[in-house]
């Protein structure tokens, strides 16, 4: 068994580990997880978890998204670095993130529909982050 040395009591998994101590870690975690060859330079919009060195929690969505802009990854890795995150993890992004903080609904994501693109609609996930 190894060593717990970040101390967590729960786990959450996400596509793409960004940062593991305080270094970009996203190509590694790529080249395992995603080695079809798009994600990492598609925009998006980013979910993403992780902690600083204090073990402060930080939970963010960057909702850069109109039909054409967002994220890549780099982009990402570098705004979880400019707020001093030792580790992070992408979450699932987009259409499934819907951001409420203390009852107020701060960021709720739409994808294009399927069966019109013009339209937004939401997407159904199987996973939830409650932080309190």
């Amino acid at each position: 068994m190894t060593e717990n040395k970040h101390e967590f009591s729960e786990l959450v998994s996400g596509m793409l580990w960004l940062i593991r101590d305080k270094t970009p870690f996203y190509q590694q975690s790529y080249a395992i997880e995603l080695p079809h060859g798009y994600f990492v330079g598609q925009s998006a919009s980013r979910t993403v978890i992780g902690h600083d060195a204090a073990g402060r929690l930080y939970l963010f969505v960057a909702e850069l998204n109109t039909q054409d802009r967002g994220l890549s990854i780099p982009d990402t890795v570098a705004l979880a670095l400019s707020l001093n995150l030792v580790n992070a993890v992408n979450l699932d992004g987009g259409g499934s993130s819907t951001f409420v903080y203390q009852g107020r609904v701060l960021s709720d994501l739409k994808d294009r529909c399927v069966s019109n693109a013009a339209e937004r609609c939401e997407r159904e996930v199987n996973s939830i982050i409650c932080v309190k």
